[in-house]
């Protein structure tokens, strides 16, 4: 059979767009994970205009299960120069406004305790983070998605373009 010419738009395999943490992220992780403290997670789709030309900034990941005691720290304060939508769903099919967990997330000095299944908008500009996983009972389904054709972040003060990789 030959290939459909609009193949190219169904994504079936994980792509990484994202530009590496930066270096106190990266320690941060690595401490973390030599306390035994981490996250497991299954990355499913990622997709920006690199990886299909003229999209925009999807990204969807099970986080399946929360190692050690305490927060594990996934994200430092950071921004971006487009808008952002986190989607956190519980996974229990009884009740799927049950997170079925505990997030931290920050928007600008807010502090939220995510339980429920939620929306989050972030607007350009405004700081987020940084965040944490305080517990994870069951699979929780992570998706992001941004009205921008690639994705990059300032911390600190410095920018970051997303690699493209694929």
């Amino acid at each position: 059979m030959a290939e459909m010419k609009n193949a190219k738009y169904i994504q079936t395999d994980y792509v990484n767009f994202f530009a590496p943490p930066p270096a106190e992220m990266l320690k941060l992780m690595d401490d973390q994970k030599k306390a035994g403290k981490y996250v497991e997670s299954t990355p499913l789709f990622g997709l920006d205009s690199s990886v299909i030309k003229d999209s925009f900034i999807v990204s969807c990941t099970l986080l399946t299960r929360k190692n050690g005691e305490g927060t594990v720290n996934t994200e430092l304060a950071h921004t971006h120069d487009f808008d952002e939508v986190w989607v956190f769903v519980g996974t229990d099919t009884n009740n799927p406004r049950d997170l079925g967990g505990e997030l931290d997330f920050w928007l600008e000095d807010d502090h939220f305790l995510i339980d429920k299944s939620c929306m989050v908008f972030v607007p350009r500009g405004m700081k987020r983070g940084p965040c944490g996983v305080r517990r994870i009972d069951r699979p929780i389904m992570f998706f992001q998605a941004a009205n921008a054709s690639t994705y990059g972040r300032t911390w600190e003060g410095k920018a970051e373009q997303g690699t493209g990789k694929k």
